[in-house]
């Protein structure tokens, strides 16, 4: 398989219909967070949302970041498609990052769902990390 083939699959992986997925599960994890209710079962759904994202944007940096650096690193004119290939990975990343720094947030949003001194030992865990 030449370096355009696999880079058209693995846009095709990242823009097919998991980008669909991606966005229903950003939206809910938005819409969560700006919500002033604080619901348990909203707050774990959030968590592990956030984490279904992250490792699916994980998955996608990690397989295609050798093709990445290699089309960056290679001399002459790029092939569109690795351009494209290129702002997809970027696009991730940055995805990727606004995911980690918000993680903090959701975790605040679980603890808070649940009465002071209250709750399982994980969400004692998230109160002492983010000293709510």
């Amino acid at each position: 398989m030449t370096t355009t083939e696999t880079a058209r699959e693995l846009i095709l992986l990242a823009g097919g219909p998991s980008i669909i997925g991606v966005s229903a599960l950003l939206a809910f994890l938005v819409r969560t967070l700006a919500g002033q209710d604080r619901i348990p079962r909203k707050g774990w759904l959030a968590l592990g949302a956030g984490c279904l994202i992250a490792v699916w944007l994980g998955l996608l940096l990690v397989v295609a970041a050798p093709l990445v650096w290699e089309s960056w690193s290679t001399p002459g004119a790029m092939d569109p498609i690795l351009v494209f290939l290129s702002a997809t990975w970027a696009l991730a990343a940055v995805l990727l990052a606004a995911l980690l720094f918000k993680g903090k947030a959701v975790c605040r949003y679980l603890a808070e769902s649940y009465p002071p001194q209250e709750g399982p030992w994980s969400v004692r865990l998230l109160r002492h990390w983010t000293r709510v």
